[in-house]
C-alpha cells in the first residue's frame, strides 16, 4: 500500500492490478477469516482458509484472500509509518482506498 498525509487526513491506498503478479493476486478470490495477530507472523494467508468452512468466535469478519494478503504485506509500514501519524496530538481522519485487487 502507500500511504500519504497532511495535516488532517492519512491515506492509504491500494493500486490498481499493473502486472501479472496483480492478476494471480486477483484470482485469489477465496475468503479468509480476517485474524491480522494471528496472521501477521506468516505474511500471507494460509492457503487452505479458502475452503474454511469453520467460524471460530474470535474472527473479526472476512476477506477477499488476495487483498488480505496485500493487507498482511503492508502491516510493517503501517505500524511503523501510519500508526504514529495517528497517534498525535490533532486526530486526524484516516481514508481507506484500493482498487482491482
Amino acid at each position: 500500500g502507500y500511504i500519504a498525509h497532511n495535516e488532517r487526513d492519512v491515506v492509504l491506498a491500494y493500486r490498481g492490478s499493473v502486472g501479472l503478479t496483480d492478476a494471480l493476486t486477483d484470482l485469489c478470490a477465496g475468503h479468509v477469516p480476517f485474524q491480522p495477530l494471528k496472521d501477521e507472523d506468516r505474511g500471507n494467508a494460509s492457503m487452505c482458509a479458502c475452503f474454511d468452512t469453520t467460524w471460530a468466535a474470535d474472527h473479526l469478519g472476512r476477506a477477499h484472500r488476495g487483498f488480505y494478503d496485500a493487507f498482511l504485506s503492508s502491516l510493517p509500514d503501517i505500524e511503523e509509518v501510519l500508526i504514529p501519524l495517528l497517534s498525535g496530538p490533532e486526530p486526524k481522519r484516516l481514508i481507506l482506498a484500493g482498487h482491482s485487487l
